[in-house]
């Protein structure tokens, strides 16, 4: 028995913990494409889908109530489901209150804590949501266009500033932010940092002398 579990134990050492854990299993593979164009994931589905399991499957939903077990009774597999259940959710969800959480928020959280997430998952949601320029390679507008682009970034930035109190002149706003969330409330998926390149692009031509109304 004692060889048999080295053996066991040899094996998930050197599989990635998606395989060593069963959860690579073709049964249960996730749709990668299906998944990575959401625009919002839960962190039960993001726990799954990060070691590219279908969040859909039975186990899934039963995460919580795995989690309350006594440990001593639980495979290796499940601890590790579990262990990184517990880390996404003191990441992104501290509260308890079923937050969504951005395929670009996850991606740079990735990127600075070197998490690591299935790669077919990964790929698919760096095309879909990483930076502009980490997607496809960026083309001259013709000139036409960028006019285009130039006016109704003005208007972007001026209804910003009429409407959420955006200010050009300071370092910092939440503006971006809070833009970028009320786009994913209606399912659309724009990041902070593409909000925050039109909002600069348009306060580009506001006159010098022009100063924010207070009150």
């Amino acid at each position: 028995m004692w060889v048999q579990d080295n053996e066991i134990y040899r094996l998930q050492k050197q599989a990635p913990p998606w395989f060593a854990g069963g959860f690579g299993h073709c049964d249960r593979i996730a749709d990668f494409v299906y998944w990575a164009r959401q625009p919002f994931f839960s962190v039960d589905e993001l726990t799954c889908l990060s070691i590219g399991f279908d969040p859909r499957q039975e186990i899934a939903k039963r995460i919580d109530a795995i989690t309350a077990k006594d440990p001593h009774f639980q495979y290796q597999s499940v601890k590790f489901l579990i262990e990184r259940h517990q880390l996404l959710t003191r990441q992104f969800n501290p509260n308890g209150y079923e937050k969504r959480v951005r395929p670009a928020d996850f991606l740079r959280w990735v990127d600075r804590m070197e998490f690591e997430v299935h790669p077919d998952f990964l790929a698919l949601l760096r095309k879909y949501h990483g930076p502009e320029q980490q997607r496809s390679p960026s083309r001259p507008l013709p000139k036409q266009d960028r006019r285009e682009v130039d006016t109704i970034a003005q208007l972007f930035t001026a209804m910003a500033i009429d409407q959420l109190g955006y200010n050009p002149r300071s370092a910092r706003s939440s503006v971006p932010r809070e833009i970028a969330e009320l786009a994913s409330e209606m399912g659309l998926s724009i990041s902070d940092d593409t909000v925050r390149k039109f909002l600069k692009l348009g306060a580009s031509f506001i006159p010098d002398d022009w100063e924010p109304h207070n009150g």
